[in-house]
């Protein structure tokens, strides 16, 4: 992960072809502005050195099953459930970004997903909850169809 044009950009691996590695021209890059709460909280990390995600030495993770088990060590540690884990961070920013109105293919471009029926699986449901929603307010008598 890097600072690229006013945005944080890489490469992920999850999903990708076995034979990845870091430099591949032909992986899926990702790319997301640096919001101003964003660019607080890097500035605050006190790893500094670009490095975004760091174990308590300050140095980055090197794979992902690390983070994970670091992960799952501040999670005990914070006695947090067990549902609190790397995939549920995702999901719970894909969920907010469709209850958001953001459309699959920018959700596909957050997330990293190439392709769309996982960004559906979200934008499904909060329209679901949306219209819900809307269908209980008509019913209330407080909104017209």
């Amino acid at each position: 992960m890097h600072e690229k044009e006013g945005g944080l950009t890489w490469k992920p691996f999850k999903g990708q072809d076995i034979s990845y590695e870091i430099g591949d021209e032909n992986a899926l890059e990702v790319s997301i502005p640096i919001t101003p709460q964003l660019r607080t909280a890097i500035d605050a990390a006190p790893s500094g050195n670009l490095i975004y995600v760091a174990i308590e030495k300050g140095t980055p993770f090197m794979s992902a099953k690390r983070f994970s088990q670091w992960l799952v060590k501040a999670r005990k540690t914070a006695k947090l459930p067990n549902e609190c884990v790397t995939h549920g961070l995702r999901k719970v920013e894909a969920t907010r970004l469709a209850e958001a109105g953001v459309g699959e293919f920018m959700l596909m471009s957050i997330m990293g997903w190439t392709n769309p029926s996982q960004a559906h699986v979200y934008t499904e449901k909060a329209n679901r909850k949306e219209m819900a929603e809307k269908g209980m307010r008509v019913l209330d008598g407080e909104e017209q169809i």
